[in-house]
């Protein structure tokens, strides 16, 4: 009986965690399609798409997600997705945004990696804004939330794109309380083998 206690109490949390953090009242209202096992996850309202590398890419379908938004994730080995990994990520991304939108932006702004954790869960998230140059077009979403979510046996990085921060930082959040709830399933599986 512990091992479940455990389990309501760390899934109370994490909802908790993820309900206070820029989760929009219309967030509660997603229909969360999840398989027992931990395998995967499904959200009402986003098209799923795996590519050949295992990333996995949700295209949000709904006006309340803002239709076009992107949320991918990847699974991750236990510990090889850190904070200094995302920050080089990050760094590495916005080196490339910047050469290859050389003169339609005026610059690339990062916050600080916010870095969080419990007795389950590591989280980190951080953002990032392309500011485009006065009259032009980018052609791509301007908006990103990157971070990841891992537990001792493994994780997952997380990236989400929209038009606006309020729908970047949302969508981040709807998704990360289902991946939550995946690594706990998954590493209790993996400590009952």
């Amino acid at each position: 009986m512990p091992p479940r206690r455990s389990f309501l109490v760390s899934v109370a949390l994490v909802a908790t965690i993820v309900s206070v953090w820029f989760a929009p009242a219309s967030a509660r209202d997603l229909k969360i399609n999840m398989d027992p096992s931990g395998a995967g996850f499904t959200i009402e309202g986003w098209a799923m798409q795996t590519s050949n590398t295992g990333t996995i890419f949700h295209q949000c379908q709904q006006d309340i997600c803002g239709r076009g938004s992107t949320v991918s994730l990847r699974k991750q080995a236990s510990g090889t997705f850190t904070v200094a990994t995302l920050r080089q990520n990050e760094q590495r991304i916005s080196a490339l945004l910047s050469e290859r939108l050389q003169g339609k932006i005026a610059r690339i702004d990062i916050t600080p990696v916010r870095d969080r954790s419990d007795k389950v869960f590591r989280m980190a998230e951080l953002t990032r804004t392309i500011v485009p140059a006065p009259g032009a077009e980018i052609g791509m979403q301007q908006y990103w939330k990157s971070g990841f979510a891992s537990t001792s046996t493994g994780g997952y990085s997380l990236a989400s794109s929209a038009s606006s921060r309020k729908l970047a930082d949302a969508n981040f959040a709807t998704f990360q309380l289902p991946i939550l709830l995946m690594l706990k399933l998954q590493s209790g599986r993996s400590a009952g083998e």
